[in-house]
């Protein structure tokens, strides 16, 4: 019926009378390499399900609902621009710029206080936009190749700057990473601001044409649908009651893509229904990067498996590692892990699960520094983990240590009188990385002498770039 109705509105749009079409001059069309930052902090931030949820702390379709409702308020300041032209002045437009250089600096802070600013970031883009575009009234120059030429440039601002906010966690470039989305902003704001002074004293035509502007409202209402059939009605959850013996992954998903280079998170959730898996440690979850699709893998899969997740992102909002469990979840918290000097942040999730016994055990998920051969990294991480488990008893510490076995890591494992799952049952090499051919062991799967692996076995999948490792755990008899 919503698209029905949007179908409608624009059939009777009036046509535009057919004539050559009219572009701007250089110094008119300037405004528009505010494009490019503007989609860079909306697709980064502001509509963004990932970030909104694990930075709110909220669940997915709570996000979405919130996500919705600040296009609402968006289209709301675009009216209120178009509406009310008396109001593009260059104090607002420096206001704004302040405002969204502020807000994208103080983004990845956790709270509620998010939800706020993503509102009001959102308010303020769309009379934003209106002072743009009003900016860009067609003139009589000929043809729209500067238009053109302008909206290139501001896509190579998009380019550009993306690839330092990415790059920046693989090589160290002289720009924080913190200041590269207030830098955006900037970009922004410099030519919201030039474009407010250049239509000072200008006659502005009050905006009279409110069909996209009513188009967007009409499809903007699908979020109340969602929210309707996922929160007032929630689909259960797959909660088994909770008893040992019970089986506990750890898996690498690499963001869901596989060795072909493919993201299929369906392959991942296929892996981990065959498996039996009651709990889940995963490593490499993503949350809605860019150069990930921008996909919620953490929200993606809880919803698919009918579990619940735990979500750390330990670097920013929306990478890091995830629990998933079928059992009820006591508790849980998460820590940092010392850089140490390198640039990827690590950590890790801790949870204390219900298994039915007079105590829960404690699953604590971690993943560590990456490069080969930077053993004194993970040298410096290990102990913060050991530390925080402090010898709790019915404990499981698993993930990707990106060590092998015999590497002075993992002796800080054996050290502290933990147990490598693999050693007590398993037989063979149990290589984990790379699936396409197993050649080194780095996934692991440790637990305290109070408890007992019954078995423990590699999975074989190309779902990702590591295998999965799964142990049935009982207590010690």
């Amino acid at each position: 019926l919503m698209v029905g109705l949007v179908l409608w509105l624009l059939w009777v749009e009036p046509f535009p009378v057919s004539e050559a079409p009219r572009g701007a001059s250089w110094w008119e069309a300037l405004p528009l390499l505010a494009f490019g930052p503007y989609l860079l902090i909306q697709a980064v931030i502001f509509q963004n399900q990932g970030w909104i949820s694990g930075v709110g702390g909220l669940s997915s379709s709570i996000s979405f609902l919130i996500l919705m409702g600040g296009n609402f308020l968006a289209v709301v300041g675009c009216i209120w621009g178009f509406s009310r032209p008396h109001t593009f002045r260059p104090s607002l437009a420096l206001v704004i710029a302040v405002y969204l250089g502020l807000a994208t600096f103080y983004a990845d802070q956790p709270g509620a206080t998010f939800v706020v600013i993503l509102f009001v970031g959102q308010l303020l883009m769309g009379w934003s936009w209106a002072l743009l575009t009003s900016a860009l009234s067609p003139t009589s120059h000929p043809g729209i190749g500067r238009i053109t030429a302008l909206l290139g440039l501001s896509m190579v601002l998009f380019l550009l700057m993306a690839f330092l906010y990415y790059i920046s966690l693989d090589m160290a470039i002289p720009i924080p990473r913190s200041a590269i989305l207030p830098i955006v902003s900037i970009l922004f704001g410099l030519p919201l601001f030039f474009a407010s002074i250049r239509l000072g004293g200008s006659p502005i035509v009050v905006w009279r044409d409110w069909t996209a502007l009513t188009a967007a409202f009409v499809l903007a209402v699908v979020s109340l649908l969602y929210w309707v059939g996922t929160e007032v009605l929630p689909r259960p959850l797959d909660e088994a009651p909770p008893s040992l013996p019970m089986r506990v992954m750890t898996y690498n998903i690499h963001s869901a893509y596989n060795i072909e280079g493919r993201q299929n998170p369906e392959e991942i959730a296929r892996v981990i229904e065959a498996s039996g898996a009651d709990i889940i440690a995963l490593q490499e979850v993503s949350r809605g990067w860019l150069i990930n699709g921008s996909t919620d893998l953490a929200s993606w899969l809880a919803r698919r498996l009918n579990m619940q997740v735990l979500f750390k992102g330990t670097t920013g909002p929306m990478w890091g590692i995830a629990i998933l469990t079928r059992y009820p979840i006591m508790d849980h918290g998460s820590g940092a892990l010392p850089l140490a000097g390198s640039l990827l942040g690590r950590g890790y999730l801790w949870a204390k699960i219900d298994v039915g016994a007079q105590q829960p055990i404690q699953i604590i998920a971690t993943h560590l520094h990456h490069v080969e051969g930077e053993g004194e990294i993970r040298l410096a991480q290990v102990p913060v983990l050991i530390e925080y488990w402090d010898h709790t008893p019915r404990s499981v510490i698993l993930g990707d240590l990106n060590a092998v076995p015999g590497v002075a890591e993992i002796a800080l494992f054996l050290q502290a009188g933990l147990i490598d799952s693999w050693t007590e049952v398993g037989s063979g090499d149990g290589y984990t990385y790379s699936s396409g051919d197993p050649f080194q062991r780095i996934d692991w799967i440790w637990h305290t002498p109070d408890l007992v692996a019954l078995d423990v076995e590699v999975l074989q999948s190309t779902a990702s770039d590591h295998l999965p490792v799964v142990i049935t755990v009982d207590e010690a008899r």
